[in-house]
């Protein structure tokens, strides 16, 4: 099963006496994945012990030799994804091409369960259900209801995927946690490239995500002075969604507390 990203970093010293933090949630970030995942269907085939230059456009998940992060040019950033990947040697094909570009060790497939021939299997869906969402952006309770309702349509059927009961009967066929860890993994993977992003600007990386939000440490209290022009400033790809005095979230660091519950803290002082 594909994990939902909930992390804290360790805080570094610039991050211990910076004054604020801000954070950006990604627009759709899962239904923006499956609009250009690709999946297979039908049997699975089974590799061990090739290299990952020769499997094409194959998806699926591959058990590899744990990488080696290292990166002259963007040090900081490999050190980043060695933090965030730990000691993962399982990981789903889209995280793949992130990790060819800051590994010192070639990638080679120890074992794999891949599709050949994947198919954009749900860009349709996520086509409509985009444009529906968008257009329902609304202060208007009736608009709020319709927009809350068609996200839900696709956070609950992502999830139906690769539920954990009921896994027989009605709508046997689509149990494919596959098909939820191809989608998942991707989001993740563009995440982890808008996080790039920002560093290739700031030189700055995030000290925690929780799914969809990145949490940034910040010496100024607007946002734009230091992120403007980067990734999370594209309000087609993110939206400023609150900024936090550095010693309250450093507190509720020292408290155990995770992403999720940083951000809710945060939510609940603000109301």
């Amino acid at each position: 099963m594909e994990s939902d990203i909930i992390r804290v970093f360790d805080l570094n010293d610039r991050e211990k006496g910076l004054d604020w933090v801000h954070a950006f949630d990604k627009r759709m970030m899962f239904l923006s994945a499956a609009r250009a995942v690709m999946v297979g269907s039908g049997p699975y085939e089974y590799i061990e012990n090739v290299p990952y230059t020769g499997q094409g456009k194959a998806v699926g998940l591959v058990e590899i030799e744990k990488p080696i992060f290292e990166n002259v040019f963007k040090p900081e950033f490999a050190r980043f994804l060695a933090d965030f990947f730990g000691d993962s040697t399982l990981f789903m094909s889209a995280y793949l091409p992130i990790i060819e570009q800051f590994t010192t060790r070639p990638i080679k497939i120890k074992r794999g369960w891949i599709w050949r021939k994947p198919e954009r299997l749900f860009e349709k869906f996520a086509v409509r259900l985009g444009d529906a969402i968008r257009e329902t952006r609304s202060t208007d309770p009736e608009q709020k209801a319709a927009n809350g309702a068609f996200k839900t349509m696709y956070t609950i059927f992502f999830g139906w995927l690769g539920r954990l009961e009921n896994r027989t009967g009605y709508n046997t066929e689509l149990f494919r946690p596959d098909w939820r860890a191809s989608i998942v993994s991707l989001a993740g993977a563009n995440l982890l490239r808008n996080v790039l992003d920002v560093y290739q600007y700031t030189k700055v990386l995030p000290f925690a995500v929780n799914h969809d939000c990145l949490m940034y440490f910040s010496d100024s209290e607007k946002w734009r002075m230091e992120f403007d022009k980067t990734a999370v400033s594209d309000p087609n790809k993110f939206t400023h969604e609150w900024t936090a005095p550095g010693e309250k979230v450093r507190a509720a660091i020292l408290a155990g507390k995770n992403a999720m519950q940083i951000e809710s803290e945060v939510r609940e002082n603000e109301s």
